[in-house]
């Protein structure tokens, strides 16, 4: 598990972002149950869309509005008390990522790792067994999944020599063949465990053997030059038989359509599996993305997931009106001791609305936005804001400088002109870029010049300048 599935939030509806949440926040604290508060911190986006699968899979799943109350809630502290209260996608989710974030530091030792990894070892070892133990008493087969590991180190060992009859192509697939077939394993076994029908159970060993290899090659490509100071085994070395620091241009695109090949494997097979309507479309979209995003490719159609700057006093205002919003809401079901505690439940919602009001626009109730007071998301939207600060104090109509933007038209005001965001290579090559513009919400990718209306509402959202990104069709996951 590597989190190359991060999720884009604009382009779904608000149901759609909770039940992502409740992936995201479920998994992690059932992690925290399960195996201790540290094994928390191995939780990865890969886990997640895992566990979004196994859900999905699930005949007769309970809806994620029925979950125990710990998982509806936005506090981190809140934890599930029993294994009744923990759906089992997310227990198994949960246990997969211990046992491949085991096989990541035991693969980090071999290859010489600094002590840290033998810490973390230490660290998360119980975790680890108990982990192991759990997919075991499933039905996994651990050990198997052991030998693949085995089979790994020998493949690299006996890659160092390039083999002159076998193509890039061959040894990269003889390379990241043991990844994929464990990650293939884990899907597998994963859905057998929920109960989906075996053409499901092989769809997902296919999606998981395309996305071992695939983690697998795009390490490689990422930490190429890393790999090459510290005289570390790389996949791509090896299959190029290359010497150089810096990875050629005609090795890194080979490697990139090799990626794209196997991301295109996943998405048909995601579109294979009895999933919700349009789902496999919005999984096939969030791998596209993330995929060319890692590779600094241009992305197609990309949300941004910021929200627009607004003033301080704008921000109160809504912070304000959800805090009635919810208070109202609080009252229609009367409780003890109500009226005593709204003035305080008022003033906490509208101070964390204030200070992270996309997360608590989500909130369903006054606890569940207090809760928020005890969520690691809204610390970091904290930060956030905190951060942005200075930029809200320049006058619209203004850019960075204190300059209107050149060519600007009378009239029409914007907080920035459009500006050129590019990933640059190792080399100094420009691999992809975007252009954006803050008086909207989408980033898509066009060329230098063009009027943020067209780059957003033309190339990326259908109704990004008169609803938003809620009103959006991107295509994002």
């Amino acid at each position: 598990m590597y989190g190359l599935m991060k999720a884009c939030g604009c382009s779904r509806s608000t149901e759609e972002r909770r039940a992502r949440r409740l992936h995201y926040c479920g998994t992690c604290k059932t992690m925290g149950r399960l195996y201790g508060q540290r094994s928390r911190f191995l939780l990865n986006n890969d886990a997640v869309f895992f566990g979004e699968l196994l859900t999905a899979l699930t005949p007769n799943a309970p809806t994620t509005d029925t979950w125990a109350k710990a998982y509806q809630s936005y506090n981190c502290f809140s934890l599930p008390d029993a294994p009744e209260e923990m759906p089992l996608s997310l227990q198994i989710a949960a246990s997969a990522t211990l046992v491949m974030s085991e096989f990541k530091v035991a693969d980090q030792i071999a290859d010489g790792g600094n002590r840290a990894w033998g810490v973390a070892l230490r660290v998360y070892s119980q975790g680890f067994q108990d982990a192991s133990k759990r997919l075991q008493d499933w039905g996994f087969p651990v050990r198997e999944m052991w030998d693949w590991y085995t089979t790994q180190n020998q493949r690299e060992a006996a890659a160092q020599e390039h083999p002159a009859s076998l193509t890039t192509t061959e040894v990269l697939d003889l390379l990241s063949e043991p990844t994929g077939i464990v990650t293939g394993l884990v899907f597998r076994h994963g859905a057998e465990t929920v109960g989906a029908p075996s053409e499901a159970q092989a769809q997902m060993e296919r999606i998981g053997l395309a996305f071992g290899r695939l983690v697998y090659v795009l390490d490689a490509a990422e930490d190429y030059e890393q790999d090459v100071r510290k005289g570390e085994f790389n996949a791509l070395r090896a299959a190029f038989d290359l010497t150089e620091v810096e990875l050629p241009d005609a090795a890194w695109d080979e490697a990139s359509a090799y990626l794209h090949r196997l991301a295109a494997e996943i998405r048909q097979a995601l579109h294979a599996l009895s999933l919700p309507q349009g789902q496999a479309a919005k999984y096939a979209a969030r791998l596209e993305t993330n995929l060319r995003k890692r590779l600094g490719e241009p992305e197609p159609t990309t949300c941004a997931t910021k929200t627009p700057a607004r003033s301080l006093k704008e921000r109160w205002k809504s912070a304000v009106e959800l805090a009635r919003s919810l208070q109202a809401r609080q009252q229609e079901a009367p409780r003890g001791g109500a009226r005593l505690v709204a003035p305080f439940a008022f003033a906490g919602v509208t101070l964390v609305a204030l200070l992270a009001p996309r997360l608590a626009m989500e909130a369903a109730s006054s606890r569940e936005c207090l809760g928020l007071a005890f969520n690691l998301m809204f610390f970091g939207a904290v930060v956030t804001t905190m951060l942005q600060a200075p930029k809200r104090l320049i006058p619209a109509h203004l850019s960075v400088d204190g300059n209107p933007p050149p060519g600007q038209p009378e009239g029409i005001t914007r907080s920035r002109s459009v500006r050129r965001v590019r990933r640059v290579r190792a080399d100094g090559t420009p691999g992809g870029g975007c252009c954006c513009c803050d008086s909207c919400d989408c980033a898509c990718c066009c060329c230098e010049g063009i009027e943020c209306g067209e780059c957003c509402c033309s190339s990326c959202c259908d109704a990004c300048g008169s609803g938003g990104c809620d009103a959006c069709n991107c295509g994002c996951g």
